[in-house]
């Protein structure tokens, strides 16, 4: 419990920050982003609060795992997000984070699973997320409504590689379905 220690900062050889389920509060500490070896960044499933700094959304573009799900952050989810271009599973669901999903998504070419679901994300679903060849799942709060919690494939992506994970919560991005 607690806030994160500031301690982590100085640890530059540091490869895996996995301080996930540890009921850990607050807001992130300065210096994060100076952790230039990390592969796995894991801070989901805690009560961490506040906004997520700019450069932290692209400090560790070496990592493959990038978790900050299940807190209370908020704001926008970085431009700098492009520049996690190693990242295989992204995982920002079940926070605050408002306004549109950054077109630099589009960089993350190693990207198979993203979940942005429960956030108050606005706006268009970048079109350069269909040029994503490794990306096999996104889950997002329902762009279009089928079913309630059904599966549907993204008819604007080829070779089935997109998924969408329809839930029942609605949301305000906005993207048209085949009917």
């Amino acid at each position: 419990t607690g806030p994160i220690p500031d301690g982590f900062t100085g640890l530059t050889d540091l490869e895996i920050l996995n301080v996930g389920d540890n009921l850990l509060s607050g807001p992130l500490p300065v210096g994060l982003e100076a952790l230039p070896l990390l592969s796995l960044f894991i801070l989901g499933n805690n009560n961490l609060s506040g906004n997520v700094p700019e450069d932290l959304w692209g400090a560790f573009p070496q990592a493959e795992t990038f978790h900050v799900e299940d807190n209370f952050f908020e704001g926008t989810i970085g431009t700098e997000i492009g520049q996690l271009t190693s990242v295989v599973d992204f995982r920002a669901h079940l926070n605050n984070f408002r306004g549109p999903i950054p077109t630099q998504v589009g960089l993350m070419q190693s990207l198979q699973y993203m979940d942005l679901s429960s956030n108050e994300l606005t706006g268009q679903i970048p079109s350069n997320f269909g040029a994503l060849a490794n990306l096999r799942t996104v889950m997002t709060m329902p762009f279009c409504r089928k079913k309630k919690d059904s599966v549907v494939e993204n008819p604007s992506c080829t070779e089935a590689k997109w998924w969408v994970k329809l839930t029942s919560v609605p949301n305000k991005l906005a993207r048209q379905c085949d009917t």
